[in-house]
């Protein structure tokens, strides 16, 4: 492919990645790419961010540890749920599990299962209903659960780990940019479920919880988070 000048990529490239590594970035503390080895204030920043990102990312693992080991059994998610290829459809799980043990961030079932704790929904040991599937074909609300689907899987994603509630504006923000490249954006979809985004949350009360505050003027402000 070439540019308007007649160039192709492979004569793009190289002044392309000179002006990324060259151009200061936030993460980096101001530096540029090609800065970072030679500034050793910044190394040391960078490697505090980094020990501030596990030390958070230890605290949800144990916290979902000691949730799991609390009920004693949980549900793991079913194989088409995980397909990359399938964004259609809110993610499913299979029969309630028994729990065997925790090593590390593994789960262990007592009939050998084993997952990454990040992947499974924690239930009570007397839970017998899995989650319903998006592809049911039912009518009213479950067919704009089933059209907004990539919507509601995508916000699950961006809602797991988060301590606290995102306002509904910046989640379409962040679904607005991170859907930019789909087939079907983040607009697209809605159009599709002919429905606003605080209404695709409302017909999913199992996986958010909608929380509203009011400011000044009276008006609501909205945010969501994981039920």
């Amino acid at each position: 492919m070439a540019t308007s000048d007649g160039e192709s990529w492979v004569d793009v490239l190289p002044r392309a990645t000179k002006a990324c590594n060259e151009t200061p970035k936030g993460p980096l503390h101001g530096d540029a790419p090609k800065e970072v080895r030679g500034d050793p204030e910044v190394k040391f920043m960078l490697l505090q961010d980094n020990a501030r990102k596990f030390q958070h990312d230890e605290k949800l693992k144990d916290k979902r540890v000691g949730a799991l080991q609390d009920s004693g059994a949980f549900r793991a998610p079913l194989p088409e749920a995980t397909s990359k290829s399938k964004r259609s459809f809110q993610p499913t799980y299979g029969d309630v599990k028994e729990l065997r043990g925790v090593r590390g961030s593994t789960v262990t079932a007592q009939d050998g299962t084993q997952i990454d704790v990040k992947r499974i929904k924690i239930v009570p040991a007397d839970s017998t209903t899995a989650t319903g599937r998006f592809g049911q074909n039912t009518a009213g609300p479950e067919r704009k659960r089933q059209a907004a689907g990539a919507n509601i899987v995508l916000l699950q994603e961006l809602l797991e780990g988060r301590d606290t509630a995102l306002s509904l504006t910046k989640a379409s923000e962040l679904l607005r940019e991170r859907m930019r490249s789909e087939a079907e954006n983040y607009d697209q979809v809605l159009r599709k479920a002919k429905a606003k985004l605080i209404d695709v949350i409302r017909l999913a009360p199992e996986i958010f919880e909608l929380t509203v505050t009011q400011r000044s003027g009276g008006k609501d402000w909205y945010y969501v988070s994981l039920v």
